[in-house]
C-alpha cells in the first residue's frame, strides 16, 4: 500500500501491518541468517507518532528458510531496479525447485505494543530525536523477542543482523 493509504487507514483510528525492511530485505533474504533491514528504517516510526498509533514489534522465525533465495543471479539489474523504482525481484524457489515454500517450521512472536505519545496535531510533523529515541526502542524490543524465543523456535545458537538497506548482507550462517 502507498503511504498516502496507509495515512488514511491511520487517521480513521485503523491498524496496519507494515513490512519494515521492504525491497531491500527481500534482497538480502539467506537461507539459515536471521537478518532484518530496520537500522536506517524509520519512516514507520514517524507515522505512529504522527498518528499515535502504538508500535508492535513481532519477528517470525524460520522466514528465510521457508524459500531459497538467488544471491547472484542477475543481482546488479535488481539491485538497479529497487535503488531507482523502489521494485523488488527476488528470484526464487522452494519445495522441489517450484514456487511452494519447503516445509520449514515457522514460529511468529508477538511483543508487547510500545506505547507512543500523541500527536500534537494528527497527521502532524514529529521531532526527529523522538523518531530516533522510539525507533531505538522498536529495534531493542525486536532483539530481545529474538533472544527470548528463539531457543523454543529451534533457533537457539542462532544471532539476529540489525542491517541498513545499504549494507552488503554477507555469508553468516547459522550453526
Amino acid at each position: 500500500a502507498s503511504k498516502a493509504t496507509v495515512e488514511k487507514f491511520l487517521a480513521r483510528g485503523h491498524s496496519v501491518g507494515i513490512a519494515v525492511g521492504g525491497e531491500a530485505e527481500s534482497l538480502l533474504a539467506q537461507n539459515g541468517r536471521d537478518a532484518l533491514v530496520l537500522h536506517n528504517r524509520k519512516g514507520f516510526v514517524r507515522l505512529a507518532l504522527r498518528y499515535g498509533a502504538p508500535l508492535v514489534p513481532t519477528y517470525t522465525f524460520g522466514n528465510n528458510d521457508a524459500f531459497h533465495v538467488s544471491r547472484t543471479l542477475l543481482l546488479p539489474l535488481r539491485e538497479l531496479l529497487q535503488r531507482r523504482l523502489k521494485l523488488s525481484i527476488p528470484i526464487f524457489w522452494g519445495q522441489w525447485g517450484g514456487p511452494l515454500p519447503r516445509k520449514r517450521p515457522l514460529a511468529t512472536v508477538v511483543g508487547r505494543p510500545i506505547a507512543v505519545p500523541g500527536p500534537a496535531q494528527v497527521g502532524g510533523e514529529v521531532d526527529e530525536a523522538l523518531v530516533d529515541r522510539v525507533h531505538s526502542e522498536y529495534v531493542a524490543a525486536v532483539r530481545r523477542l529474538f533472544e527470548d524465543y528463539k531457543e523454543a523456535a529451534g533457533y537457539g545458537d542462532a544471532s539476529l543482523e540489525v542491517l541498513s538497506a545499504s549494507e552488503p548482507a554477507g555469508v553468516k550462517k547459522k550453526q
